[in-house]
């Protein structure tokens, strides 16, 4: 099973679609898409810009889930509202964003009379469900390299992700590549610097340059070569 930390492009063949039914808005950074303990009841087709997913746990702890860019729908959508466990969700513009907004009542009349729409939306669901599902499992079994090395390889290894910036650039801060591997700031950090010095990676500022995908590869474990799907 495969972790996919980020969303790219599900709903390009819509955005006309969504453009013709919704708003043009536009998100400073850090503005919230879905705050804690609150509804879905507005949605947001990306246009430019990212979305960083965050879940809250009881005992107050965050954990980022995901980065979304251009082409996602957020946040996910059901005709019968969220599960009560997504009220935890928290969703920000992680960067400046371009957004088409569209109210509840809105996208589910367009999903209504589109069913494209509607079934892409459901293999987006069931999508994030598998991936969660593999998150869960690497956070328990994989050292912290082989964590952070897989997420840097699928963001270039996933064909099906459509980057709107230079594929070998991982616009991820460091504290959030921690929270999205499960480690803490100290560890991921060691494990970047050993990657630098590898010459794998060139560490910048929120960013991360890819130099070596197969110094990369070798770090992560079997099922990495699954990611070239």
């Amino acid at each position: 099973m495969i972790p996919n930390y980020y969303m790219y492009g599900d709903f390009f063949d819509f955005e006309g679609l969504i453009f013709k039914t919704g708003k043009r808005v536009t998100l400073e950074k850090h503005s919230p898409i879905k705050q804690f303990n609150e509804p879905a009841d507005k949605f947001y087709y990306v246009r430019s810009g990212l979305v960083r997913a965050v879940v809250l746990h009881s005992d107050g702890n965050e954990k980022a889930l995901y980065v979304a860019g251009s082409g996602c729908l957020l946040p996910q959508f059901s005709p019968h509202g969220m599960p009560k466990w997504e009220e935890n969700l928290l969703m920000e513009a992680y960067t400046d964003v371009e957004a088409i907004l569209l109210t509840r009542s809105e996208l589910e009349e367009l999903a209504g009379r589109n069913y494209p729409l509607m079934e892409k939306m459901l293999d987006v669901a069931v999508c994030l469900q598998h991936s969660l599902a593999a998150q869960m499992l690497s956070q328990m079994y994989d050292d912290g390299m082989v964590r952070v090395c897989q997420l840097l390889y699928f963001h270039i290894a996933n064909r099906h992700i459509k980057h709107t910036h230079p594929v070998e650039c991982v616009k991820i801060s460091q504290q959030d590549i921690a929270m999205l591997t499960g480690l803490n700031r100290v560890n991921a950090n060691k494990v970047l610097q050993q990657l630098k010095k590898e010459e794998a990676i060139d560490i910048q500022r929120k960013r991360i340059k890819i130099l070596d995908v197969e110094r990369i590869m070798e770090h992560c474990n079997g099922d990495a070569s699954m990611g070239e799907w």
